[in-house]
């Protein structure tokens, strides 16, 4: 994770090309009560369509307040790691 956080995760699902889902158990920041993540695939008619989920629940009212004031950031992240997977998909699966 970005800020070289560190976690004990835990795969709930792992279906090879379909779907991706885990959490951490534990964090190395005190900061994060809770945090997963899921990914899913489904292939269309022209290639595939991605749905990814991701949540994290702030541990403490000063990470909360420091959730809610970063928020606009955390989605300009969250929106440039799409982004980037758009880009290595299209150039990795590209059609020959």
């Amino acid at each position: 994770m970005r800020g070289g956080i560190v976690g004990d995760e835990e795969f709930l699902a792992w279906e090879p090309h379909s779907h991706l889902a885990f959490r951490f158990n534990q964090a190395s920041t005190g900061s994060i009560a809770a945090f997963a993540e899921d990914y899913r695939v489904v292939p269309t008619a022209t290639g595939s369509n991605l749905t990814w989920v991701m949540a994290m629940r702030p541990n403490g009212v000063a990470a909360r307040l420091g959730m809610s004031l970063g928020r606009p950031v955390m989605a300009r992240m969250a929106q440039k790691f799409l982004y980037n997977l758009r880009d290595y998909a299209d150039k990795r699966y590209a059609a020959a």
